[in-house]
């Protein structure tokens, strides 16, 4: 169970790294970056054209184009295993507790019938 426990627990470190990636490494600085074109455009054109390239870098740099579709397969098949093995661990989480509580109160009951005599 310790090792069970270690091993969410580098899952959950992966995938805090990866949110952190998409937050401040793709969307923050890709926000930046637009807002200096926005800033920068003197027309519609100018505004579409610095929004294209926003929609096209946040794409990129979150693994959302094809040329990068392999990794973002794997990226899929990952994070798949970590919901898959947090559900199992969740499960026999409560499958234990369910089992300890069981356990308790046979023996209460035990104790209860004992001290009654029966």
């Amino acid at each position: 169970l310790h090792h069970a426990n270690l091993n969410r627990n580098k899952m959950a470190h992966f995938v805090l790294n990866l949110s952190n990636y998409m937050m401040f490494e793709v969307l923050e600085e890709s926000w930046c970056t637009l807002q200096g074109k926005l800033d920068e455009a003197t027309n519609l054109d100018g505004l579409i054209e610095a929004h294209d390239d926003y929609l096209k870098s946040v794409k990129e740099k979150a693994l959302l184009t094809d040329s990068v579709v392999n990794v973002m397969e794997q990226l899929h098949a990952v994070l798949d295993i970590i919901i898959r093995f947090t559900q199992a661990q969740d499960t026999l989480f409560a499958d234990a507790v369910a089992e300890v509580t069981r356990q308790k109160t046979r023996q209460r009951r035990a104790e209860e019938r004992s001290a009654a005599g029966q």
